[in-house]
């Protein structure tokens, strides 16, 4: 029975180790990650660093305390770490309390308090330091109290420092319930959510305190009523499981108070959480507890000095190895998110095929950012200024939820950058304005979330500018689609122009034309000095009837006309006599081409072919090729053995090439392209080619 007493003691007392070794280092990352990541240094930021790091140096004491257990070659220091020890015991309570006066904005009622226990705190350090209010730790092991400085057979800090820990506890009660309004946006929503931990903090605080003082007391009394004592009192069964209890307690309002800081940034000043610092937070706590789990059993079993630093060293790269993996596994599971957003968003297949619906193509990305980045319940995309006639309704989250928009966005919703809060909108929370080079685009307006969390800064940057990318490809292809639209308006108009011209002329000057030089040449016979004028009005007749012949349109391809034969018809009909000869060759069978598609592909060939006409002339006229070649595409070659495609460097002053840059420019909308290239032995050649189907 001895046996499984003494190894029950010796387990609680390796536990109670790893858990003061796990309480340092987490204390230590928590101290360090608030005041290097908080957005700016404040009073409150080093009345934080400061506990946490004297927090730290109270459980090296615990811990070497502890250890002198196993190893007895520590007890010459361990007076020195004793009193070390009560320096964070005196100091924390007050650090606490001012933390917490400092988070909900230093309130009134607390100053008096503050004051008092400021100055009793001064007092008791003041004792420590020139007095001796506690006896030593070789004292505290029999159980002598009389050469401490005493009050009543009492000493000091037993007498002074349970009211004074009491008060440090019990006061930030009163704080965290009744908070001044905060200065930062969302403050409020993140006292209001942190508060649960925190109160939690300081309950388990309390139970902490309230125990030490009922041990004090059951220490007073057993030295009072000389009850028999024991060799090692702090090895005895009942303190070694009260350690152990006091010490979980402590390990558990750690990591209370690590969640709220992580989870809602409650002191770094940050507006929203961050998402990583949570992820950090927990890589932390495994590592503490698998370092301070590995120390304690190498105190208990005492191994060689250099097993046990390989081993260290093993753990420490096996863990470096894990947060590795675990990063990479976290960019795929980004990349995987975001990777709709940097897909093709196949914006020529829109423009050349419109749907029904433009916002259809669209409307999954949208989902995307709002079930799997942002998690939340609502959502509603609002196009605003000089794009928003462009984008046109809002996107909304679900597609089926039954929400009425307002028709005027309050300005609350537009001012500034980042999440806003917003309580005008029935259905939404939060939002989000959209900015660009241009200025306001946009609004995104959030409802709560799935789990009702508050969203993280990864997430409110990430939705912001997938909601930006959003609007600007709604934007762009309902604009690509109007010029397109515009173009062919334009054509159209040209078109009926022309013939209007034409008709005018045809059926109008010319007959106008002819009778004048039909009386000219009347008179002419008797006024010899008519003839001059005469042959002007012949001129005249003649050049105006070239023109006409001359502007003449390309007769339409029937629909059910070869297209083949139709371009050949066109390029006859209107180029006849230009060229010294027209040689054509086809190869495959050319199908059938969409309507837009033939269009484009005819005045492209149109367009290159005049160019030859007019560029590449020399002394002589030139002669053209045209190939035609159908397989998996469909590719027009023209080419003839002018003077070259010299004019298109910018050195004629005859054309600059911008015909073929337009014509290249609707090729491409429909999926085609046009490529130029000089002929070896001469002339120029233009590949045209456009998809099959």
């Amino acid at each position: 029975m001895a046996a499984i007493l003494i190894t029950g003691i010796a387990l609680l007392l390796a536990f109670s180790i790893a858990l003061s070794i796990f309480n340092f280092a987490l204390l230590l990352w928590l101290g360090l990650t608030i005041f290097l990541s908080a957005e700016r240094r404040s009073e409150g930021l080093y009345l934080i660093l400061a506990g946490m790091l004297l927090g730290a140096l109270f459980f090296t004491s615990h811990a070497i305390i502890l250890t002198s257990q196993f190893t007895p070659d520590l007890e010459p220091y361990l007076n020195f770490w004793w009193y070390a020890g009560w320096l964070p015991v005196v100091s924390i309570p007050l650090l606490w309390y001012l933390v917490i006066l400092w988070y909900t904005g230093w309130p009134k009622r607390h100053r008096i308090p503050t004051l008092i226990l400021g100055l009793f705190s001064l007092v008791l350090l003041i004792l420590l330091i020139i007095a001796r209010p506690l006896p030593s730790y070789t004292e505290v092991i029999i159980l002598n109290l009389q050469h401490a400085d005493l009050l009543e057979g009492i000493p000091l800090m037993f007498v002074f420092y349970p009211p004074y820990i009491l008060a440090c506890i019990i006061l930030p009660f009163d704080a965290l319930l009744h908070p001044m309004p905060s200065q930062r946006m969302l403050g409020d929503l993140a006292r209001e959510r942190s508060r649960p931990f925190l109160l939690a903090v300081s309950i388990l605080l309390l139970a902490v305190t309230v125990l030490v003082a009922g041990f004090l007391v059951l220490v007073l009394y057993v030295v009072e009523a000389n009850i028999a004592i024991i060799d090692d009192p702090l090895a005895s069964p009942s303190v070694v499981v009260l350690d152990f209890g006091l010490t979980t307690l402590i390990s558990i309002a750690i990591i209370f108070l690590g969640r709220a800081v992580v989870s809602y940034e409650i002191f770094t000043g940050k507006t929203l959480p961050r998402r990583g610092l949570l992820r950090h937070w927990r890589n932390a706590m495994i590592l503490a507890w698998g370092i301070a789990t590995f120390i304690s059993i190498v105190l208990v079993i005492q191994p060689p000095p250099i097993y046990s630093l390989m081993i260290l060293a093993a753990i420490n790269m096996a863990f470096y190895a894990l947060i590795s993996w675990r990063s990479f596994v976290h960019r795929d599971y980004l990349i995987s998110h975001l990777r709709p957003f940097v897909t093709s968003p196949r914006l020529l297949q829109n423009l050349t095929e419109p749907a029904a619906d433009a916002q259809a193509s669209i409307r999954p990305l949208f989902e995307i950012v709002c079930h799997d980045m942002l998690n939340t319940r609502t959502a509603c995309l609002i196009p605003l200024g000089r794009l928003a006639p462009l984008v046109g309704k809002p996107l909304l989250y679900p597609p089926s939820a039954n929400i009425t928009l307002p028709t005027i966005i309050p300005s609350s919703a537009t001012a500034g950058n980042g999440l806003r809060p917003i309580n005008t909108i029935q259905g939404f929370d939060w939002a989000v304005p959209l900015w660009a080079e241009r200025g306001l685009i946009g609004v995104l307006l959030l409802g709560p979330k799935v789990d009702d969390g508050l969203y993280a800064q990864e997430e409110v940057d990430s939705a912001s500018a997938s909601a930006e990318r959003i609007i600007d490809l709604l934007a762009s292809e309902e604009m690509g689609r109007r010029l397109i639209e515009l173009q062919r308006q334009r054509q159209s108009e040209n078109r009926l122009n022309d013939l209007r011209t034409r008709r005018v002329l045809h059926d109008e000057i010319l007959p106008t034309i002819h009778l004048a030089a039909l009386q000219t040449s009347a008179a002419a016979r008797t006024t010899p000095n008519l003839r001059p004028l005469l042959q002007i009005l012949t001129d005249i007749h003649g050049q105006i009837a070239e023109l006409i012949h001359s502007a003449l349109q390309p007769p339409p391809i029937a629909p059910t006309a070869h297209f083949v034969d139709g371009l050949r018809s066109i390029i006859e009909h209107e180029f006849t006599g230009v060229f010294a000869e027209i040689r054509w060759r086809v190869d495959g069978i050319p199908p059938k081409l969409k309507e837009d598609t033939q269009e484009i592909l005819i005045h492209a060939v149109r367009e290159v072919v005049r160019n030859a006409a007019i560029h590449g002339q020399r002394d002589a006229k030139v002669c053209l090729d045209i190939h035609i070649i159908a397989a998996d595409r469909l590719c027009i070659e023209v080419t003839d053995n002018g003077v070259g495609p010299q004019h298109l460097s910018g050195n004629s002053t005859e054309g600059s090439g911008n015909g073929l840059a337009l014509h290249s420019t609707l090729l491409a909308i429909v999926g085609g392209e046009l490529a130029l290239e000089p002929v070896v032995s001469g002339g120029t050649r233009v590949s045209i080619t456009v998809p099959i189907g």
